[in-house]
């Protein structure tokens, strides 16, 4: 059995909380999604020219 040697401190479950809400921000915007779509359209047409 697995018996991890640390502790939560206050500062870890600080800076856990906030790794976990950026990333919630990161995965839920709206801008990821566009900048895949303009890079996809970029890319179409360097393959398929101007």
């Amino acid at each position: 059995m697995l018996n991890p040697n640390f502790k939560y401190t206050n500062n870890i479950v600080r800076l856990l909380t906030k790794i976990s809400a950026s990333r919630e921000i990161i995965l839920n915007s709206p801008l990821i999604y566009t900048s895949r779509e303009n890079l996809k359209v970029s890319e179409e047409i360097k393959k398929n020219g101007p």
